[in-house]
C-alpha cells in the first residue's frame, strides 16, 4: 500500500507550519508485507528547498540494521544515513511516532540550519 499526500498552498500539514515555498511538500508512505518479512518507507520531501528525509526499513543497509533514517540536502549536497528504530511495532504507531520526530525535530533543525 502507498500513500502520498502533499501539503495545500498555505504550506501547512496537518496543523504543522512548514516554511517551504510554492511547491508543496511530499509526504510518502509506504508498506509492504511479504510473507514474514515488513518492510515500509516514510518519505518527506520538500521540492523548494531540496530537503528530503525518511525512515526506510529494508535491507539496502545492512550494516545499519534493519530501519535507516536517511537525509538528503540536495543544496548543499549532503547525504547522511543512521541507524534507526521504533519502540513500536505496529504499522499506525509507528507512522504516528515518525511524523512526530519529522514535524517536531527533523523540520525544524533543517530550517534552523539554513
Amino acid at each position: 500500500m502507498v500513500l502520498s499526500r502533499t501539503a495545500s498552498r498555505k504550506n501547512t500539514f496537518g496543523r504543522a507550519s512548514l516554511p517551504t515555498g510554492l511547491s508543496p511538500p511530499l509526504l510518502e508512505v509506504e508498506w509492504r508485507f511479504r510473507r514474514e518479512t515488513e518492510s515500509y518507507r516514510i518519505h518527506y520531501a520538500d521540492p523548494n528547498t531540496g530537503f528530503n528525509c525518511g525512515w526506510h526499513r529494508d535491507e539496502d543497509h545492512p550494516d545499519l540494521g534493519s530501519v535507516q533514517f536517511q537525509c538528503e540536502h540536495r543544496s548543499t549536497g549532503e547525504s547522511d544515513r543512521t541507524r534507526a528504530e521504533f519502540t513500536k511495532s505496529v504499522p499506525t504507531e509507528i507512522l504516528w511516532t515518525a511524523l512526530h520526530r519529522l514535524f517536531k525535530t527533523t523540520i525544524p533543525a533543517y530550517t534552523s540550519n539554513r
